[in-house]
């Protein structure tokens, strides 16, 4: 604890600074806290970490791909910034996703049952509400094209864009398309940004009440902000010691995917103060990536390191065996789930292999992998990949022997079926046999992205103690609140939980700051 983090004359200083709201962060979750609390009357102080051209928190990293529930393709349609004809409307296939499918993944099929429900269906519940929120405050929305099937398709002769299972929009411009706007937003009704002033405790009166924050400027000197503090400034992905110490040593040396910035001071400030610890603090989330990817993620390589076409081919580890079900599901629901088995795998390292048929499947963004094997001869590949070759080619021919009686080619638009037969670990979707030449290989690590521990929080994301009351002048939002995502999260939804619970906070901040 800083030494300077305590008011003595409680009352005075309060009034002093009434009606002031102190945002830590400048990423989606912050900012949508600093766009309701400015909305709902209270003056705005921004508090980032990073230099002003690296803000933007890991929201700036992604495509910002969002999960939303509708019962109409048509409520998709309305908010699009792309205005379609109803013929060319006609030829996107938009699957329904209602909310108490968003519920389930979020609490069974990727939570397995652990998240707090009255949290998610809290939010979930708002996730198309969100959206008008954030465009009417200048974010503009397109149709997600790389989460459609439509690329993987229209080389095969089909022309209709599917999208299935909820994801099917994101910003314009991706992550900056989202955060550009809304700090653009903030700043137009008045909110004052301070770049390069990381806030690191909290400041409480002698009744325990949250009154403000310190923080260090460029000169290292510690300043003071007075007001009711949301603490929107992410997880502690980016601490190696705070991974190591909560996720285990298997996490530390990991390659990040997101922000440097994220290291988790004002969650621990805030422990510090009387909040209460919840969720899953041994998960994270985490996907395969490039193995020439930066151990410190920056604002040109987090989406661009990934590798998740896994579902067309299989994945080995260096002994050459499988250790992940490829196709249990569409590949954006478990590549959370492939990542994290990297991380029990000979060195943390597996091997995407494809034959020729699955390679017209990848992403276009395997073209700027380096490290990567193709020729006919599979054994030879292994080899020179450092798979252990013999065990590698009977995992081939098992693989082969119980996927011979798949005969139809990928059907990216579905979940087909097409499942092997026989093998202890089985592969239950797109299971083709590996026979076609040309052969690749592509080493893949696990990356990390952002943890899923954080502060406990309620719906209207006060910061609890550990009797689970609210603590006075304290709220937070996104990453750094906890009990929302365990073990993995179903792709575009933390983006969703981060607009929800931000507008919240800003909106509880602003009022308590008039009460104060």
């Amino acid at each position: 604890m800083i030494a300077m983090n305590h008011d003595d004359n409680g009352k005075a200083m309060q009034n002093k600074h009434k009606n002031k709201v102190i945002v830590l962060g400048t990423g989606n979750a912050a900012l949508s806290a600093a766009m309701s609390a400015l909305d709902h009357g209270a003056s705005v102080t921004i508090l980032e970490k990073a230099p002003k051209p690296e803000f933007g928190g890991n929201t700036r990293l992604t495509t910002a791909a969002l999960r939303v529930s509708f019962t109409d393709p048509n409520q998709i349609r309305e908010i699009l910034d792309q205005s379609y004809t109803d013929n060319e409307w006609s030829s996107i296939e938009i699957e329904p996703y209602p909310n108490d499918k968003f519920i389930y993944e979020v609490i069974h099929k990727t939570g397995h049952g652990r998240p707090n429900p009255e949290l998610v269906e809290w939010f979930t519940n708002q996730s198309l509400d969100i959206i008008h929120w954030l465009k009417d405050r200048g974010v503009r929305f397109e149709l997600a094209e790389y989460l459609s099937q439509f690329d993987l398709t229209k080389q095969h002769g089909s022309q209709k864009r599917t999208y299935r299972g909820g994801v099917v929009i994101q910003a314009v411009k991706g992550g900056a398309g989202m955060v550009q706007p809304e700090l653009a937003y903030a700043k137009s009704k008045g909110a004052e940004v301070h770049y390069e002033m990381p806030a690191e405790d909290l400041i409480t009166n002698d009744k325990g009440h949250v009154v403000g924050v310190v923080a260090r400027d460029q000169s290292g000197t510690l300043c003071k902000f007075h007001g009711t503090v949301v603490i929107g400034s992410g997880g502690f992905e980016a601490s190696s010691a705070r991974r190591s110490q909560f996720l285990g040593s298997r996490w530390c040396d990991l390659r990040q995917r997101c922000v440097k910035f994220n290291t988790g001071e004002m969650i621990f400030a805030a422990v510090n103060a009387g909040a209460a610890m919840v969720g899953h603090y041994a998960g994270a989330h985490i996907t395969p990536i490039d193995p020439d990817s930066p151990f410190t993620g920056g604002l040109n390589t987090c989406e661009r390191t990934n590798r998740l076409a896994f579902s067309w081919g299989i994945t080995v580890n260096k002994q050459g065996h499988r250790f992940i079900d490829e196709g249990s599901h569409w590949n954006n629901q478990i590549y959370v789930d492939v990542g994290r088995a990297l991380l029990d795998q000979p060195d943390q390292i597996g091997y995407q292999v494809f034959d020729a048929r699955g390679a017209t499947y990848r992403e276009p963004l395997y073209a700027e992998q380096k490290q990567f094997f193709q020729g006919n001869d599979l054994k030879t590949l292994a080899e020179q990949a450092g798979i252990a070759p013999d065990a590698f080619m009977k995992t081939i021919e098992a693989f082969n022997k119980a996927a011979k009686h798949n005969t139809h080619m990928y059907d990216p638009t579905q979940l087909d079926s097409q499942s092997t037969k026989g093998l202890d670990l089985p592969k239950t979707n797109w299971a083709l046999p590996i026979k076609e030449k040309p052969f690749s290989i592509y080493p893949v690590v696990p990356g990390v992205t952002f943890t899923f521990g954080g502060l406990a929080s309620n719906t209207h994301c006060q910061i609890l103690a550990s009797n689970m009351h609210p603590i006075p002048g304290l709220f937070g939002c996104g990453e750094a609140t906890g009990d929302y995502f365990y073990y993995a999260y179903p792709t575009g939804s933390g983006l969703i939980k981060g607009a929800v619970t931000g507008r919240e906070a800003g909106k509880q901040a602003a009022s308590y700051a008039k009460q104060v």
